[in-house]
């Protein structure tokens, strides 16, 4: 796993803690683009992302793995770099949210950060995570990435983050 140095963790602690900051712009696709700091209610009120609550309706959890999840202690943090552009976060987004809603965990341990078609951010997030590919969602356990899902997940968000957990907890 990739060990987050003390500098980066500080610098994004820091920027997370001041008000959200982002740029708003369109890309050739007439896709809008969210570089920085955004939340799940933007996404799901703005109306150029539609597909926010359409593919979170038509996401189907799995409840059993998602019991699994919420009786392990809370003791991480989440990050995910995503692109409002992507196809592949316009699927998992709102499908990562539908199970953080089913799991209740706090929102406040989550930082969204918008990247634009470069997988540019506004404060070098890409360079400080190692983006490669959007969505990536970055689990953090104190000051140490305990583990990622990029792109698309191996088995299921579910199973793919328990597996996460799971492996720092026992």
């Amino acid at each position: 796993m990739i060990r987050i140095g003390l500098f980066c963790i500080s610098l994004f602690m820091l920027q997370c803690q001041h008000a959200m900051k982002q740029t708003i712009s369109y890309d050739h696709k007439n896709n809008k683009v969210i570089t920085g700091y955004t939340d799940f209610n933007q996404l799901r009120s703005d109306t150029c992302f539609y597909w926010f609550n359409e593919y979170y309706d038509n996401y189907k959890i799995d409840t059993l793995t998602t019991e699994a999840i919420h009786a392990i202690p809370f003791e991480y943090d989440i990050v995910v770099l995503l692109g409002t552009w992507c196809s592949d976060t316009k699927q998992q987004l709102p499908a990562l949210y539908k199970i953080i809603e089913r799991v209740n965990f706090p929102e406040k341990k989550i930082k969204l950060i918008g990247v634009n078609r470069d997988k540019k951010g506004m404060h070098n997030e890409s360079e400080l995570f190692q983006l490669d590919r959007v969505p990536t969602i970055i689990f953090i356990k104190g000051k140490k990435e305990i583990g990622r899902i990029t792109e698309t997940p191996q088995l299921s968000l579910e199973k793919d983050w328990l597996q996460i957990i799971q492996a720092t907890t026992y």
